[in-house]
């Protein structure tokens, strides 16, 4: 999967050896967002990810476009680790 990614993404953008680096971080960011081990929480991170870079590159300053991924994981780990629907680890001992 990730090769046919790869295929797919290098037409659109200029290779260089930092190709995936965005993609990466965006993605983290919205496994972090919608919890990990969780697939529907991730699909709705990413959305909820992708409108958020929007409106914040056209009402804040399109500069926020790139810096809303690193934002986001920060309030997400800040604020609830496990996502938004990911599930509390509880542990005893």
């Amino acid at each position: 999967m990730g090769a046919i990614a790869g295929i797919l993404i290098a037409p659109i953008s200029l290779l260089h050896p930092d190709l995936g680096a965005g993609f990466l971080i965006r993605g983290f960011a919205a496994m972090t967002l919608g919890g990990f081990g969780s697939l529907g929480g991730a699909v709705a991170g990413g959305l909820i990810l992708g409108v958020t870079e929007q409106y914040a590159g056209a009402y804040i300053n399109t500069a926020l476009i790139d810096i809303t991924s690193y934002i986001v994981i920060i309030l997400v780990l800040v604020v609830r680790p496990s996502g938004l629907f990911g599930k509390r680890a509880v542990v005893r001992v």
